[in-house]
């Protein structure tokens, strides 16, 4: 069964390397062969060009989360398509592949890539299972700490969902005393073993401008320690702070 997926590669993303593969058509099941983390190597055809290559094949909520680092500045930033069977994997660009290879019985990858400035081989082997992905949604609840003011209590409300072939987080969050109204924020969160880490933010242009970054358990799920930082112009009596939260429930 083949079903394509239409894919961005945002311009920071590739210059860095990182692909960041992202679907935004329908949703389609990830082959148990692909899922996991898969390491490798990229070599041209026409220098001695080389690179690291990681794959990573996850699935949520019946939707494929996706992810590719390929270091070759060779790729532009565009719309792209991801195409998976239980053989193989594509990456499209006016159907024509970009990124291509063959799943072979030993959980290896056989591939090419190739672009308007160069083209090569590139191969990959399956390394491990990753960890599960832990569904964030649901009711939290918590406390801000800023120098010189007493801690106060926070609330935030999450969803957590598949956009673009990676995990995102959609919410309100509540400030208490500190802003009279609930405050929308979204942003993604990448699970890693044992744990995770969650960026948030409100959208451009709200008032107050925040940014929450922070390192959370699974068991219980929490995040501990998180920062808090006030963006634009100063509508709260502070910049920093120091956030705790904790999952109530769905």
């Amino acid at each position: 069964m083949r079903r394509p997926v239409a894919l961005l590669l945002p311009w920071c993303l590739v210059a860095c390397g990182d692909l960041d593969v992202r679907s935004v058509r329908e949703p389609q099941v990830v082959p148990a062969q692909l899922a996991g983390e898969w390491l490798g190597t990229w070599q041209s055809a026409n220098q001695t060009a080389s690179g690291a290559v990681v794959v990573r094949v996850q699935e949520f909520a019946g939707e494929p989360v996706v992810r590719i680092e390929f270091q070759n500045p060779c790729l532009e930033p565009r719309a792209y398509e991801l195409v998976m069977t239980a053989a193989t994997i594509e990456l499209r660009a006016e159907g024509q592949a970009v990124l291509a290879a063959t799943v072979r019985a030993d959980r290896s990858m056989d591939g090419i890539y190739q672009c308007e400035a160069e083209s090569g081989t590139w191969t990959a082997t399956w390394q491990r299972d990753l960890p599960t992905l832990v569904d964030l949604g649901g009711d939290w609840s918590g406390s801000l700490a800023v120098a010189g003011q007493p801690t106060r209590p926070i609330d935030l409300v999450l969803e957590q969902g598949v956009q673009d072939g990676s995990l995102v987080l959609e919410g309100l969050l509540d400030l208490g005393d500190l802003w009279p109204s609930l405050l929308p924020v979204r942003g993604s969160v990448f699970f890693r073993e044992g744990g995770f880490e969650v960026v948030l933010a409100t959208s451009a242009g709200s008032t107050p401008g925040l940014f929450l970054a922070g390192v959370g358990d699974r068991d219980p799920l929490q995040v501990e320690t998180g920062f808090l930082q006030t963006i634009g112009s100063p509508v709260l009596p502070f910049q920093n702070g120091v956030f705790q939260i904790f999952w109530q429930g769905p």
